[in-house]
């Protein structure tokens, strides 16, 4: 998760999606056929610690210069997804076994 301030930017936090679960195991997924697997889920976004930027911090003027570090360790959103791998051969994929 990214904050923009004109054509800079800062990432605020994080998150990881584990796609294993599309390649692992054929019954796993939530499919007819092996050519086209899905996977749904949610992950959490984590604050991060902000880079400063090169011409100094994003935050200016009568801001604080603590609310950036406020998000850090902190659940700053979720994200519900929904997949679909579409592979054009069932031979083009080899499942992890």
């Amino acid at each position: 998760m990214h904050q923009s301030k004109g054509t800079n930017y800062r990432t605020i936090a994080a998150a990881q999606l584990d796609l294993r679960m599309l390649l692992q195991d054929k019954s796993a997924s939530n499919s007819t056929s092996a050519s086209n697997l899905r996977c749904h889920g949610q992950v959490d976004f984590i604050g991060l610690v902000a880079p400063s930027f090169s011409n100094g911090s994003m935050l200016s003027g009568k801001e604080e210069e603590g609310t950036a570090n406020d998000l850090v360790g902190q659940l700053v959103g979720r994200l519900t997804y929904w997949l679909r791998l579409c592979i054009p051969m069932e031979q083009a994929i080899r499942y992890v076994v």
